[in-house]
């Protein structure tokens, strides 16, 4: 293992690119889309506060946990 990885090349994006390659064809495989429209533009810790106050699940909150649940 160690001669292996001694092999691989020390430069990020050089170990990355692949990677990411990869794993962005598995992640975009999917997409659920509940609606979310306009809220989407807001960051989560907003959706978060509004779906506190107002009681409610935010769709574009929904949506957001989705995908951070696929990582």
């Amino acid at each position: 293992m160690k001669k292996k990885l001694g092999g691989l090349s020390a430069k990020y994006e050089e170990l990355f690119t692949p990677h990411a390659k990869a794993h962005g064809a598995l992640y975009n495989r999917i997409a659920l889309d509940l609606g979310g429209g306009e809220d989407r533009k807001q960051t989560s810790e907003v959706l978060l506060a509004r779906a506190a106050a107002e009681g409610v699940m935010l769709k574009a909150l929904a949506e957001r946990l989705y995908n951070a649940c696929r990582f």
